[in-house]
């Protein structure tokens, strides 16, 4: 999706070891990402800049994406994640 300034902004439902990787990879590009998951825990320790997962050095690309997006720059374009607890239909 494009916004206003034609930046694109990428969506990531699932933060776990496909998703979460992918989202910071976005957002080290300067992309702008907001990632959801079911999982508070999840959600929580992102937006500190950690993650929940083990994957060697993917806690730095996340820490800086989140670390750019709080820092107060209107234009820093980083992570961001919400949870979703609402149960899935299919």
């Amino acid at each position: 999706m494009m916004n206003e300034q034609n930046t694109m902004t990428v969506s990531v439902v699932g933060l776990g070891y496909i998703g979460l990787p992918a989202a910071a990879m976005f957002a080290s590009r300067k992309t702008k990402v907001v990632g959801v998951d079911i999982s508070q825990h999840a959600i929580d320790t992102i937006n500190q800049g950690k993650i929940h997962i083990v994957e060697p050095e993917l806690d730095m690309i996340v820490n800086a994406a989140v670390t750019e997006a709080s820092s107060g720059d209107q234009q820093a374009r980083a992570c961001r994640c919400f949870s979703n607890r609402r149960p899935y239909s299919v």
